[in-house]
């Protein structure tokens, strides 16, 4: 006697196993995980199983309601939910295809290659040496991504240039748009010191902060409504019939900053002198009021719980100034800011050729009257700036056992040995170039012989 053939249990079949075989392997059979023929089977699938049902097919039936409990399983299992938090997200964009790179807490990656036609996905294991990503596993189809990334400042870097500076060409770095590791890093390379952490910044224009991370998302009238509220604390812009700057909207970011869950303003453009500033503005029954302002451009922010916690500036000189500062400050409940540290470089001294050390070296100087120079050559009779006429490149001069940190190192034609480093404030006279901004102990950056130098144990963080 010949069975029977059931159609309803074959059509349920071959729509809810493909969907299955999809959840569980996605890469081996990626045609079938497309959105629309994933609907096309779930609606066929659904359908079959309510016509079983209907007819009192009891097999089809308790065969689709089986199939469907697992689809719903399988589908659970793939959402963020039951997997290992995103420590950090980023992505790179040509003009006809994208890469999104995923890392999780557990140290697995997720790679996810897109063209306008197909969609690639690679997996496995990567590990983190201070600044650095390394992909224990293939990363990519080909070579184009190494093995080894390089975070710098909201950037993934694939590569450096032969002066240790980061290839930052078109297609040559993933924008990073998540990154929870609990590490600040600007230039990537850090350094444990009591109370925080030493970090290497050439205190310059790539520093400045990118808005977009901490923006928040709103529609064109809500954005005009609140930036016109703001246009009042600015007339001497509007007024200004020679004002060249950026147009006004693109100097306004928003964002919470007191924690209460309204929209406060970040405004960082001309100052109405010759400089940039940055004025902090909340909300405030309906209005806009300003409780600080600080001197040219925002480098980082640190924003918890919606309040405003830290602030790093840059001063990159204004006329006739030749002095660079960085300086971090802490942010009060009221908004009042309290420096925490800065450091200061020469705009006319030479920065490191060769590559940044991830961790620097502590070092204190070894004889009295170590000299800091703003390039790794003696000069001791030369002008290079106006305010040292025949005074060589001597930025600053340091006693016996002060501190610091040596981030690079280079020879000179001599065969001298040299440090670029960030010397703590404390053992240097009192005549400098390196002249502190408003009254703050300023970490002063440099070149200093290594033969002035002696290392000495970095302490646990």
């Amino acid at each position: 006697m010949t069975k029977k053939v059931n159609p309803l249990l074959l059509l349920i079949l071959a729509t809810g196993l493909p969907i299955a075989l999809g959840l569980v392997f996605p890469e081996e059979v990626e045609p079938l995980t497309t959105l629309p023929l994933l609907g096309l089977l779930g609606l066929v699938f659904v359908a079959g199983v309510v016509v079983a049902i209907d007819r009192e097919n009891y097999k089809a039936a308790k065969t689709g309601g089986g199939l469907f409990a697992l689809i719903v399983m399988l589908s659970l299992a793939n959402t963020e939910y039951f997997k290992s938090s995103t420590v950090l997200e980023a992505g790179l964009k040509d003009d006809l295809s994208g890469l999104h790179l995923s890392l999780r807490e557990n140290g697995r990656f997720e790679m996810v290659a897109q063209t306008l036609y197909s969609q690639e996905h690679f997996k496995g294991k990567y590990t983190r040496q201070d600044d650095r990503i390394i992909f224990l596993d293939p990363p990519y189809a080909n070579d184009y991504i190494p093995d080894t990334l390089t975070i710098w400042q909201d950037k993934l870097v694939l590569a450096f240039d032969a002066d240790g500076q980061p290839d930052l060409g078109y297609g040559r770095y993933f924008q990073i748009h998540k990154n929870t590791i609990h590490r600040p890093m600007a230039h990537g390379a850090t350094a444990p010191e009591k109370g925080g952490w030493v970090t290497f910044s050439p205190i310059g224009e790539r520093d400045r902060i990118n808005w977009q991370q901490y923006e928040a998302d709103l529609d064109t009238a809500e954005r005009t409504a609140i930036v016109q509220k703001l246009k009042k604390h600015f007339a001497y812009i509007f007024t200004n019939a020679y004002y060249t700057g950026s147009p006004f909207e693109q100097t306004v970011h928003l964002m919470n900053l007191n924690g209460d869950g309204r929209l406060d303003a970040i405004v960082e453009g001309y100052s109405g002198g010759e400089s940039t500033n940055a004025q902090v503005f909340l909300e405030r029954n309906g209005a806009y009021e300003k409780v600080l302002e600080k001197y040219q451009y925002v480098k980082a922010i640190e924003i918890e719980k919606g309040r405003l916690k830290a602030l790093t500036m840059l001063d990159l000189g204004c006329c006739a100034d030749y002095v660079e500062y960085e300086t971090r400050y802490q942010i009060s409940a009221a908004f009042s800011a309290s420096p925490v540290y800065q450091k200061a470089k020469a705009s006319f001294g030479q920065m490191p050729r060769n590559r940044v050390l991830s961790t620097p070296r502590r070092v204190v100087t070894g004889p009295d009257f170590t000299p800091l120079r703003s390039a790794p050559a003696v000069e001791d009779t030369t002008t290079v700036i106006y305010d040292a006429v025949g005074c060589g490149n001597a930025l600053a001069t340091y006693l016996a056992g002060a501190e610091g940190y040596a981030w690079s190192t280079e020879t000179d034609r001599t065969g001298t040995r040299w440090c670029y480093v960030e010397m703590m404030p404390g053992r240097e006279l009192d005549e400098t170039l390196l002249y502190p901004k408003d009254d703050i102990p300023t970490r002063k950056m440099g070149w200093i012989r290594e033969i002035d130098l002696r290392v000495i144990p970095s302490p646990t963080p």
